[in-house]
Parts: structure tokens; C-alpha cells; sequence
């Protein structure tokens, strides 16, 4: 009794959440979802199944395409498997690859287009965009190009190599034969 009433005086790990001294001690603060660890303190986690155990509040189970890949209860499932580039399709699965643009769509890891002078030639995924066809002479500007002998791979594109002391005159457009005729 306590200034004229009735008060509930509960053990460890009970609370009279109700306020009514006339239940007792109706709440278990280590197992209830509605007053886990304290009176009134909701036992929920965004994107997440949550439930209190031993007074604290924990992701049972993600949903919706979401994980707890940080490990902490706290911000519940907050990463999107199904778009995140560092977790896509699960954490700690990275979408980013070399040499390459990626979209995780889905939960499943999307090549793009290459970086500049860069291409998928193996058809590998994992390994991104790891033939440079710049300068390749087996993938001269696209994949499977082969520059023949006497040529190099010079911009994506196969060019004449000339040979010891010679020098490829400089390139100088056509003139128009009929050029000279115009008025």
C-alpha cells in the first residue's frame, strides 16, 4: 500500500504494465513483444519478424528482400538484397565488378557497358569487363577481332605497322576530281 493504494510490487523481470494492482504483475519484460525489457516498449525492427527474448529486442527472421547484413538488431533488416550493389542477392555478396557498370536487379548481379576501351570477352560475369580492346591485338576494338600480320591494334582499331626506318606518311584526305571544276 502505498499514499492510500494498492500498488503491485513485482519481481525481477515482471511489470504491472496494465497499472491495475488488482492483475499483479501481468507482463513478462523478458518474453513480451508488447513491453519487451520495459512497460510499453514494442518489440518491432524495420523489414523484420522481431522478438524479445531475455528482455531485448531481436530480428528473428527479414522480409520483404531485406537482411540484416550489419548484424544489429537495433536497425532491424536494413539492408535491400534485392538492389544493394555491396549485398546483392545476400550479404556480403558484392555486385561491383571490373572494369564494368553494374545494376543489381532482383537480388541478381547485371553487367553494363564497360569502362572506356573494355569488354566481357570471356563471357564471365565475375571477372567484369577484363579485356582492354584499345591495344589487344586478339580483340582489336570488339571481341574476336584479330589483327592480321603486318598490322597492330592501335585505338580498336588494326593499323599497318611499318618496319625498321620506315615512317607512315601522314594521311591527307582525297581530293574531290571534281573539285577543281567548280565555279
Amino acid at each position: 500500500c502505498t499514499a492510500g493504494a494498492c500498488v503491485a510490487l513485482c519481481g525481477s523481470g515482471f511489470g504491472d504494465c496494465a497499472g491495475f494492482a488488482g492483475n499483479g504483475c501481468e507482463a513478462d519484460l523478458r518474453t513480451s513483444d508488447a513491453h519487451c525489457g520495459a512497460c510499453g516498449l514494442r518489440c518491432t525492427r524495420p523489414n523484420a519478424v522481431a522478438a524479445c527474448g531475455e528482455g531485448v529486442c531481436r530480428v528473428a527472421t527479414c522480409v520483404g528482400g531485406y537482411a540484416n547484413c550489419n548484424g544489429s538488431d537495433g536497425d532491424g533488416c536494413e539492408t535491400n538484397v534485392l538492389s544493394s550493389l555491396s549485398h546483392c542477392g545476400g550479404c556480403g555478396q558484392s555486385c561491383q565488378r571490373a572494369n564494368a557498370s553494374t545494376v543489381c536487379a532482383g537480388g541478381s548481379c547485371q553487367l553494363g557497358a564497360g569502362s572506356t576501351g573494355g569488354s566481357n570477352c570471356n563471357g564471365l560475369e565475375a571477372d567484369g569487363c577484363e579485356t582492354e580492346l584499345r591495344f589487344n591485338n586478339q580483340h582489336c576494338g570488339q571481341c574476336g577481332r584479330v589483327c592480321a600480320a603486318g598490322t597492330a591494334c592501335s585505338g580498336g582499331v588494326c593499323a599497318s605497322v611499318c618496319g625498321a626506318g620506315h615512317v607512315r606518311p601522314p594521311w591527307r584526305p582525297r581530293r574531290n576530281p571534281l573539285e577543281r571544276f567548280a565555279s
